[in-house]
């Protein structure tokens, strides 16, 4: 049966099983019993049964909502915004610097994890084109083997088989170019713009070796393009994951606070955070009171937890 544009699964497997039987008819005819049928079969077929497209097209959907929602804060944007484009808004020393860097860190984080899943869209999305694909064209190698075999038969008066089937001209290349924010607002059938081209598979000739060798050249053909066309999207989702991973690690997010930002520190004052409006020889000392009553009423607490009191 043909869902939503593609063979299933059972298609594909009768498919296979007709042109062994038509292979075996063709054997019978030329006197070639003796062989068996272990080239009859398509090298590809497992692989395409592995990606069923409707399970990536879930996939797909299930990624996009989680996308669209990473980008739909337009609070958390303004207020990011507002605290760098604000720069310090009049807060000086070292922990206001580091404040601000840790919110940039912050800011940059969910952007790179934003990134990571369009960038598992975009693999969906090119999973999903290969699936089809793959599956269509398998459908017509099967198709035009037995034409050929029918002519082969006398069945009817061709001399040749054709067929044409889809291939991806260089995938690797428009990965890299696709923009995955163009996958947020549209449908499976639409998602990405690949440079596609069709070759001609020809199968057939006048005796029984002819055929055989037509059919194994072309099937391995489609089994060898399938394979290189997910080996490029495998390297794509290495590459991208490598790339915002090592961004991740380098982050600032990754060291720690320095002391002076830590209120529990004892390097922590309020000259290393203080405001144009409330100079620190003003505040200094109220400050660094707060801070010990604050030690004070922390080391109760912990002692009650711990029983002592």
């Amino acid at each position: 049966m043909i869902v939503a544009g593609w063979p299933d699964d059972d298609t594909l497997v009768e498919a296979e099983s007709r042109v062994q039987a038509k292979f075996r008819e063709l054997q019978v005819r030329a006197w070639q019993l003796d062989d068996d049928l272990s080239f009859a079969v398509f090298p590809g077929l497992r692989t395409c049964l592995a990606f069923d497209p409707e399970d990536i097209r879930r996939e797909f959907e299930a990624i996009q909502i989680t996308a669209r929602r990473l980008g739909d804060s337009e609070e958390a944007e303004l207020l990011f915004s507002r605290i760098e484009n604000n720069t310090l808004d009049g807060w000086n020393g070292e922990a206001a610097i580091a404040f601000l860097d840790r919110v940039t860190a912050i800011h940059r984080a969910a952007s790179v994890q934003r990134e990571h899943i369009l960038a598992a869209l975009a693999s969906r999305a090119a999973v999903y084109q290969i699936a089809v694909d793959a599956r269509r064209n398998h459908l017509e190698l099967a198709r035009a083997t037995v034409s050929a075999i029918d002519i082969a038969l006398g069945e009817m008066s061709e001399r040749a088989a054709k067929g044409a089937v889809s291939v991806l001209a260089d995938l690797g290349k428009d990965l890299a170019n696709l923009d995955p924010t163009k996958l947020l607002g549209s449908g499976i059938s639409m998602l990405i713009s690949v440079t596609k081209g069709t070759v001609d598979m020809l199968i057939g000739g006048s005796e029984y070796e002819q055929i055989v060798d037509t059919f194994v050249i072309e099937s391995r053909k489609l089994a060898d393009g399938l394979s290189s066309d997910l080996l490029a999207v495998r390297q794509k989702m290495q590459d991208d994951h490598y790339n915002l991973s090592t961004e991740v690690a380098e982050s600032v997010l990754q060291q720690p606070l320095p002391a002076a930002a830590d209120v529990d520190s004892p390097d922590f004052s309020y000259s290393a955070f203080w405001h144009d409006g409330r100079e620190p020889v003003q505040f200094e000392d109220k400050v660094a009171a707060e801070q010990a009553e604050m030690k004070a009423e922390e080391s109760t607490i912990h002692r009650r937890l711990k029983g002592a009191l």
